[in-house]
Order: structure tokens, then C-alpha cells, then sequence
């Protein structure tokens, strides 16, 4: 799983997501779905099921916040999305695509410096407490 350590006086995705936790779960989603072509190719749906929650749809729910973090991803270059396989980059914006929809997009962000990966024990620690505050 990834997280954005930041930068001096930048702020981080954690706080662009206004502290919503699901960002942690969508990038580490994003990233391990990513093929050796840099492409990953997810319906919203299934992001929301193997983040381990419900899919519930209206303005507050589930479905909602994924769509909205996604869509500040990509309005922060941080995913882009994609035509087709040919790398062709198209701009729909992710809150229109709807929850069975297929969708190609890739990370745009450098990994080396700037993020941690961290292991399935932590990641278990973040799902499990996500389960708690329900």
C-alpha cells in the first residue's frame, strides 16, 4: 500500500481526500492492479469489494466516496485515464463512470522517492480499524 509523505508546505493525498482513509485503499488497490504496461484496468464496483466494503449507493455512501476520491486522483495528475490500450488518454471524469463500468487508467507518479509501501500486516491494521468504525 502507498501513501504520499509530504513535501514542505504541499499538502498530502491523505489531506486532499479531507482524511477520508478509503484514499489509502484505493492507490494501494490502483497500484497493485497495475500490469507490466503500467495500465490498470478496474470497474468501481470491484475496487469497492476488494477494499473490503459494501457497496452502498447515494450522495454519502460508499460508491459516492469512491467516486470522489478518484475523481481528485485524477484531478490531481495522479491517475490518468485511458482510450485503449495504445496509451491514448481521455478525460472522463471518474465521477461519471458508473459501478459495473470497465475503466483503463495509469498512475502518473513517481514512486521512488515519494511513497511507502507498506505490508499486509499494516494494511490488515488500516481494514480492520475501517470495519471498527462502523
Amino acid at each position: 500500500m502507498l501513501f504520499y509523505t509530504k513535501e514542505e508546505g504541499a499538502k498530502s493525498i491523505l489531506e486532499k481526500a479531507e482524511f477520508n482513509e478509503k484514499v489509502l485503499c484505493i492507490l494501494d488497490y490502483l497500484y497493485m492492479g497495475t500490469d507490466r504496461r503500467g495500465i490498470i484496468r478496474f470497474t468501481i464496483e470491484n475496487m469497492i469489494k476488494q477494499c473490503r466494503f459494501k457497496i452502498r449507493t447515494g450522495e454519502k455512501e460508499s460508491s459516492s466516496q469512491f467516486k470522489k476520491i478518484l475523481h481528485m486522483l485524477q484531478r490531481q495528475s495522479i491517475i490518468q485515464t485511458l482510450l485503449d490500450e495504445e496509451d491514448i488518454i481521455c478525460s472522463p471524469l471518474m465521477e461519471n463512470y458508473k459501478l459495473k463500468e470497465l475503466i483503463m487508467c495509469s498512475l502518473t507518479i513517481d514512486l521512488t522517492n515519494k511513497y511507502v509501501e507498506l505490508d499486509i500486516k499494516e494494511k490488515d491494521k488500516i481494514y480492520n480499524y475501517n470495519q471498527e468504525k462502523k
